[in-house]
Order: C-alpha cells, then sequence, then structure tokens
C-alpha cells in the first residue's frame, strides 16, 4: 500500500499517526530563485499563505514543491488533494526561513513564476471594465485592488512595466490569491496602451478628487467598455494621462480630509460601474 501522499501529511491511510521524521529543506531567503531543468536554469517564486498556495495550484500554475506545518496540512487536504506528492510536513519557523516571511500562514509553495496576460486579450473584450494603473508602487495597494477586481467583476488589469508594483509574492498575499483569476498584462508605455484601447471603443474614465473637472461616480451612467485607471495617492495621475481620459470621475466625500485609499477609491469606483 503507497501511503506516500497521506504521509506527507501525518497521517497515515489508517489514521494513526506517522511518526517518520519528514526531510527538513532549507531555502534562502529570496522570492526568486533557480531552479535546474536538464540544460536550462529555470527561475521560480516561493508564494506564501494559505490562498496564495491554494488558489495557485487551482488556477494551474506549474507548482514545484509546497510546505505546510502539520495544522496547515491538514486544513488544506481537500483544496490540495491533486498536489499531495509535492507537500513536505515542516515547522512554522522553517516556513518563515523559507519565505523571509512571518505571516505566511503555515504555507508555502515554490512554483514558476507569475505569467502575464498578452494586451491583445484584454484589448479583445466586448464589454465590461479593465482596471489600469499609473504609479501604484505599493504591492499591498495593487493586491487588494486586484482583489476587488476579482470579486466585483472587472474583466482585466493593466500595469506598467516601470514605476508600479509588479506581481509578486506580495502582491499574491494580499490579493489572497486573486491574481490567478484575472488577466493581468503588463506595458512599456501605458499612454499608447490607452490610446489603443480608446481606439478599440474603450471609454478612458480616470480616478480623481473632487474638483471642478470630475463627475460625480453615482451622477455616471457607465458606457459598454471602460477602462478606469487608478493613479498614486500622491500625486494622483498624470497630467499625461489625465489628458488621455474621455472623463474624470469621482467619488463624492462628506467632509475635505484627505482622499480614499486607492484601493478603497478601486472598490468604490468599480462597484459603481459594474453594477
Amino acid at each position: 500500500m503507497n501511503c506516500a501522499a497521506d504521509r506527507s501529511y501525518g497521517l497515515l491511510k489508517s489514521g494513526t499517526p506517522n511518526t517518520t521524521r519528514p526531510t527538513r529543506t532549507r531555502l534562502p531567503n529570496s522570492a526568486l530563485r533557480p531552479r535546474i531543468s536538464g540544460d536550462k536554469m529555470l527561475e521560480t517564486e516561493i508564494l506564501y499563505g494559505r490562498n496564495p498556495v491554494v488558489e495557485a495550484a487551482s488556477a494551474g500554475r506549474k507548482i514545484h514543491r509546497i510546505w505546510l506545518t502539520d495544522k496547515t496540512a491538514k486544513a488544506l487536504k481537500k483544496s490540495l488533494s491533486n498536489h499531495l506528492d509535492l507537500v513536505e510536513i515542516v515547522t512554522k519557523e522553517e516556513i518563515g526561513k523559507i519565505t523571509g516571511k512571518r505571516d505566511h500562514q503555515g504555507a508555502a509553495a515554490e512554483t514558476e513564476p507569475f505569467v502575464y496576460a498578452d494586451f491583445e486579450a484584454i484589448s479583445a473584450i466586448a464589454r465590461g471594465v479593465v482596471i489600469a494603473e499609473e504609479g501604484v508602487t505599493d504591492p499591498r495597494n495593487l493586491g487588494a485592488i486586484i482583489r476587488s477586481a476579482v470579486l466585483l467583476g472587472a474583466k482585466g488589469v493593466i500595469i506598467p512595466s516601470k514605476n508600479s508594483a509588479q506581481i509578486t509574492p506580495v502582491v499574491c498575499h494580499t490579493s489572497a490569491g486573486a491574481t490567478e483569476h484575472i488577466a493581468i498584462a503588463k506595458t512599456e508605455s501605458l499612454p499608447h496602451s490607452l490610446k489603443l484601447l480608446k481606439s478599440k471603443g474603450f471609454t478612458i474614465a480616470g480616478a480623481t478628487v473632487p474638483n471642478e473637472k470630475s463627475t460625480a461616480i453615482n451622477e455616471y451612467i457607465p458606457p459598454e467598455k471602460t477602462v478606469l485607471i487608478l493613479g498614486s495617492e500622491w500625486k494622483g495621475l498624470s497630467r499625461k494621462i489625465e489628458s488621455i481620459c474621455d472623463i474624470l470621475l469621482c467619488i463624492p466625500q462628506k467632509t475635505d480630509f484627505d482622499s480614499f485609499n486607492v484601493s478603497v477609491a478601486a472598490s468604490i469606483l468599480l462597484w459603481e460601474l459594474i453594477r
């Protein structure tokens, strides 16, 4: 009887505890690391957190190894049923060393790097809302935006290749694994990409604070296809990007206290555009 998969979770098929001490593996504290496959050096990354690991597995991302604490392994046994042969039981301290993170929730996985979608796939969308961002450098804000985008039904996300957070394990963690369930494209030139989308029938709507140039989102009737573009929390949208926008949208505020966090603004605006 082959109990290898079940031993990974610390239990034999009979339900008796497995006392065999699992092999402990230590890795450098790095999100990206090289892996040798045949004659090729392949880059992999280390995801951490229960949801990112489970969602990466369910979405079909190539996974090489999974590290779980005994407690987490029992909780995720069903969710990772097709990957039990990759599971190693380790301590939470060892996962901390593997990931370099404290908030790993007892789960980590070595996977292929995130694969970005082709821009053409997003430009071909027939209807709905695409989110784009300019200068969102905080990976946690980007992760929160992507999580809301998936929950509220956005069709895609566009991020600049420079001066912006990229899709890293931190972003995947903050998004609770939502990065695996939406098309995310990267662009070398955001202005060029927005103009191209405009030529494809998208309305370019920029998010801004209330001012004489902006329209309150609750007074706006959305068209069939919209690109909602978000600026950085410190600078907002650049003049160049604003000049490409067909309309500037704002969220009405009861007081003049500062402004919404960019991920919160994204959620409110997206809800109003999609509902």
